[in-house]
């Protein structure tokens, strides 16, 4: 799912982009930081990734008792925890408490929080960076997207489930 998400996201000059500009990246809430550890594990082809935030609160479940310990497992095992530093909050604190600007900001886009987030994580985002989400095919989320795009007055470009802004595109 995260390479599906990172090929899907942008056209192949996009891609070069963040192989060449993006040197931080913020991953908010992905599932067991696919996102994260997926760039991470590619930053031999992604040069310019130097630091990976990822912000999940990694709450346990039944099904996953372990979740936060299981990421720094996979983390370490990944040899990718120099490039990652983990932010066990939730979105809303992490955007308040972290003083980052980052270049690429992926959201894991749910109905109930994705218009808030955004909103949250613009101001994190570099003159010419991306921000980035799923499930446009939601329709609270594809709301929740637009809206957000309006109050911000920026453009929704969707590729196939995805939905990203770039700040300040001709």
């Amino acid at each position: 799912p995260s390479f599906f998400f990172v090929k899907n996201i942008f056209s192949h000059s996009q891609r070069e982009w963040l192989s060449n500009s993006a040197h931080v990246v913020v991953d908010v809430g992905s599932q067991d930081g696919g996102v994260a550890r997926y760039l991470a594990q590619a930053a031999n082809s992604l040069t310019s990734v130097n630091l990976i935030y990822e912000v999940n609160s990694f709450p346990e479940s039944v099904s996953e008792p372990h979740a936060f310990q299981l990421f720094l497992s996979n983390v370490k095992q990944e040899n990718t925890a120099g490039l990652i530093v983990p932010v066990r909050m939730n979105s809303h604190q992490a955007a308040s408490a972290l003083n980052v600007v980052a270049d690429f900001i992926k959201i894991e886009a749910t109905s109930d929080n994705i218009y808030s987030d955004i909103l949250a994580w613009y101001p994190h985002l570099s003159q010419t960076g991306i921000l980035a989400g799923n499930n446009w095919n939601d329709s609270s989320v594809a709301l929740g997207v637009m809206q957000a795009a309006e109050s911000l007055d920026l453009s929704v470009n969707i590729n196939a489930s995805v939905w990203y802004f770039v700040k300040n595109a001709p």
